[in-house]
């Protein structure tokens, strides 16, 4: 079995879904398989990438009507076969050093720790310059910071496999916030949230994306509901409350103005 399973969904993820895929292969290091559910795809996506990799060993598809994102995450989770589970989005990059910086340091995090990295924001070109990088000597415990921002690149974790299901896996009922969701609820299952301070992610923006396409009140909204909604399990402060409320102001705010502050996301 392998020790890692990247999961990947998608739905008419082409062109970049085979640069995510390409940036997968490409990790140093190699117990891997990469998990890839269709979910309902008419744009050639499954067919581009068996053309390509069609031959690797390390690809495993499972072809599903639209069902959604939510219950594609659950139905790549079930397929998982590796000890620990790392997403990667269809869109975004893993940098090639990734899976092996992460392992390195693994063996220091608990069962119920979800851990990530720095992403890099990218837009809608094919490849990326990655900054030099060095080997960091362990993670940083970003639990605290959570709620009131999702810290946390979906394309950065590496998380015990049986801990996610555990706790119930992805909330397939929601539209939205499917990985903020869950790692506040990991938190208040008692988990933690630990981040190696390396861009080992490229997390790409681009006017496609469900959140930025559709309504934005919408999603600002889930957001805010959602952070309402873990306040009090979690211990938050009145000054928590006041952050919510700004955040939730700067949400709306044009797309110009926010990619002002889109940089290396750090806490």
């Amino acid at each position: 079995m392998p020790l890692v399973s990247v999961i990947m969904t998608f739905r008419n993820g082409m062109p970049w879904v085979l640069n995510a895929v390409g940036s997968v292969i490409a990790q140093s290091f190699t117990d891997w398989e990469l998990i890839l559910v269709d979910d309902g795809s008419t744009d050639g996506s499954r067919d581009a990438i068996l053309a390509r990799w069609g031959d690797h060993p390390g690809l495993r598809f499972v072809q599903t009507p639209p069902e959604g994102r939510g219950h594609a995450l659950n139905r790549a989770l079930e397929a998982a076969r590796g000890e620990w589970v790392a997403n990667l989005d269809a869109d975004d990059l893993f940098h090639p050093e990734k899976l092996k910086m992460q392992m390195n340091v693994a063996s220091g995090a608990g069962k119920h720790d979800i851990l990530c990295t720095h992403s890099l924001v990218i837009g809608e070109q094919e490849g990326i310059p990655w900054p030099g990088i060095e080997q960091q000597g362990g993670y940083r415990d970003l639990s605290r910071q959570m709620l009131r921002r999702n810290h946390v690149n979906h394309s950065s974790i590496l998380a015990h496999r049986n801990f996610l299901r555990e706790i119930g896996g992805y909330d397939d009922t929601r539209r939205s916030q499917f990985d903020y969701e869950l790692w506040l609820r990991s938190l208040h299952a008692g988990g933690r949230i630990l981040e190696l301070p390396a861009i080992l992610t490229a997390k790409r923006i681009h006017a496609r994306q469900s959140f930025e396409a559709r309504a934005r009140l919408r999603y600002v909204w889930s957001s805010l509901r959602l952070q309402l909604r873990y306040a009090p399990k979690l211990g938050a402060r009145p000054l928590d409350y006041a952050f919510f409320i700004a955040k939730f102001l700067f949400g709306l705010t044009p797309r110009g103005v926010r990619r002002l502050t889109w940089k290396v996301r750090g806490a």
